[in-house]
């Protein structure tokens, strides 16, 4: 509801007084907070104080009238401290390093820098005791015993060298097992090994691929020929492109033949397909 006065006064009124502020009040309502002794108005948002004149007063009572060209209108900064201020050069900092030594050396400053030398080369220093030069450690190096090896027909009884390995060829052979190892140790001749290397004990694989085959019956075989000599190895049949594992019958005809049967209903190109043969 609105009430028109019309520009009439409205004499003796008193504003609402509540002891907290009215619900779901409307931007620009009034009543007076009888608890805080104060008139408040809504401004769309919250409640906010009137504030007195006495207030108003208080709270301008120490402030200070600016003077043009000032900060402010009188200098609480004391005159011998702007003196030292003004003495001071532009960037200058806190000195706390009052001498600098090299060696326990006090160093004169120059244009107000102190120039300090460093050594780019060891011959600048005075060498210590015990240093190594390169010289030293060549001749090191040069000193240290070099194993050498020799094949000979046989082993020789005089200008023996301890640091040759003695090469003597066997009297039957075999692939990869052609000499007898010795060495001259404590005046006398050590066989210290042979050429050959024994893989026994050693799991060996082997891959093959097929060649082009053509089923007979709906089955394409194929024979695979290895060099394990034993019936008693792990064979796996593979799709190259993937190496997916494929379901096949697997019969091992020998102890170096695998012999593989899979279904097929066409001709199988060569590579399609690897055999892995462990044992």
């Amino acid at each position: 509801m609105t009430l028109n006065l019309n520009k009439n006064e409205l004499q003796n009124a008193v504003l609402h007084n509540l002891a907290a502020a009215p619900d779901t009040p409307k931007k620009g309502q009034v009543y007076f907070d009888s608890a805080a002794n104060k008139v408040k108005y809504y401004n769309g948002t919250k409640w906010v104080d009137s504030v007195s004149t006495e207030e108003m007063n208080t709270a301008l009572g120490d402030k200070v009238d600016k003077v043009s060209g000032k900060q402010l209108s009188t200098n609480d900064f004391t005159n011998d401290y702007k003196s030292k201020v003004d003495g001071i050069a532009s960037g200058a900092q806190v000195n706390v390093v009052e001498t600098v030594k090299v060696n326990n050396a006090a160093l004169t400053p120059s244009a107000k820098a102190v120039n300090i030398t460093v050594p780019t080369k060891t011959s600048q220093l005075t060498n210590d005791s015990g240093f190594a030069t390169q010289t030293y450690v060549n001749q090191q190096i040069g000193a240290i015993d070099k194993l050498k090896k020799s094949i000979v027909s046989a082993l020789p009884s005089s200008n023996i060298d301890a640091n040759t390995i003695y090469l003597v060829p066997k009297s039957s052979t075999e692939s990869g097992n052609y000499y007898d190892e010795y060495m001259y140790i404590n005046s006398k001749w050590e066989l210290i090994g042979n050429s050959k290397t024994d893989m026994t004990g050693f799991v060996k694989k082997q891959t093959y691929q097929n060649p082009a085959l053509t089923p007979s019956g709906g089955v394409v075989t194929w024979t695979v020929t290895h060099s394990l000599n034993s019936q008693d190895v792990c064979a796996t049949l593979m799709r190259v492109s993937d190496n997916a594992q494929i379901l096949c019958e697997i019969v091992f005809a020998s102890s170096t033949q695998v012999v593989v049967k899979m279904n097929a209903s066409a001709n199988v190109a060569a590579n399609a397909y690897k055999l892995v043969l462990i044992g």
